[in-house]
């Protein structure tokens, strides 16, 4: 089936050096004046020459097309061009719009959209794509066995519970004989390590409490990176992780320090089970290869852009005033009491 041209709209592109591969470690470098362009470059550039590879008519712009398939990411810089230009758009262009930390609620001019996990996807015209898995991973050495030293967290510092800092939390280290690496973008501007895993023997990530949600925001790719990488898992209650769970080896969750403390020692105490985590997640790794994730972003425009243009709701909804456009969403398109509830408070914030 021919499919029309697909152009990723990428307003940053000249901060992106184009002449590295995007398996090169130094292509995912945080730029300090500009800490998003890792999202844009994940979800719009890299899915972009994965699709090039399969020989995709696609293109990456930093202007907006105003036809065919346009895929944005729903960040506030590609909202407001979009609004700005909408009503320029050919009759026959197509929006797919990807959340990605950005949005929490509809985003009402889009005609498809692409979320981080499945909590809010209808397969209609919400969508779950997994996220890409981080390039050039270095897996933990082989020769540190089930050896526990290196307790490591890899994000931003933001996203990381202040239970870390307490004094309880250093004691139990002390204890133990432990080191706590952290190895955020705060740190790493200029030597960027989130993809070596070789001397991690746990991983840490237990985001702060949230509004008393389980951050459905979010995508699953601190588990799956550990999975490629060997490494076992400590998280937080969140939909993206709990989602993907088929086993208690998947990895452990924890909420509390206690918690989190209990787990590590059950990992000292138990290396069998240490192992059996490792070998689990070499297993589970296979199904978010970049070659599987492609393959769901090609069923996406392939199958499910066709049966979207057949829609009624999708044939009301192709209008090229933006006003008539999010109006008529409203009712078209289901949202849950969640998203409804974000969706004032974003208007709350933007009007103080």
């Amino acid at each position: 089936m021919k499919v029309n041209k697909i152009t990723f709209f990428f307003p940053e592109l000249s901060k992106v050096n184009q002449t590295l591969d995007v398996e090169n470690p130094e292509f995912w470098k945080t730029d300090a004046s500009y800490t998003n362009i890792i999202t844009y470059k994940a979800w719009l550039y890299y899915t972009y020459v994965q699709l090039k590879k399969l020989n995709y008519q696609v293109a990456i712009s930093d202007t907006l097309p105003l036809d065919g398939i346009i895929v944005i990411l729903a960040d506030k810089k590609s909202r407001d061009t979009l609004n700005t230009n909408y009503k320029n758009l050919s009759k026959d262009a197509f929006l797919i719009v990807i959340r990605a930390d950005e949005l929490e609620f509809r985003f009402l001019l889009a005609d498809i959209e692409i979320v981080q996990n499945g909590k809010y996807a209808n397969n209609k015209n919400c969508f779950f794509i997994p996220h890409w898995p981080h390039p050039g991973i270095v897996p933990r050495k082989k020769e540190r066995g089930t050896k526990i030293k290196n307790i490591v967290y890899k994000g931003g510092r933001g996203n990381l519970d202040q239970m870390f800092s307490s004094q309880k939390w250093l004691d139990f280290l002390n204890e133990n004989n432990l080191n706590f690496v952290l190895d955020t973008e705060e740190n790493n501007i200029e030597t960027y390590h989130w993809h070596d895993y070789s001397d991690a023997d746990i991983i840490v990530a237990v985001r702060p409490s949230f509004d008393n949600h389980d951050r459905s925001d979010k995508p699953a790719l601190k588990l799956v990176n550990c999975w490629f990488a060997g490494v076992p898992a400590i998280l937080g209650k969140e939909y993206a992780f709990y989602e993907q769970r088929k086993s208690e080896l998947d990895y452990m969750q924890a909420e509390t320090l206690d918690e989190v403390i209990s787990e590590i020692k059950a990992l000292i105490e138990k290396p069998e089970i240490y192992q059996q985590m490792v070998d689990n997640g070499t297993v589970r790794s296979k199904a978010f290869t970049p070659e599987n994730i492609t393959k769901i972003w090609s069923s996406i425009l392939m199958d499910e852009v066709p049966k979207v243009k057949k829609s009624v709701s999708y044939k009301v909804l192709n209008v090229r005033n933006k006003n008539i456009k999010k109006f008529l969403s409203l009712f078209f398109i289901n949202h849950t009491y969640f998203e409804w509830r974000q969706r004032l408070r974003y208007v709350i914030k933007k009007q103080s």
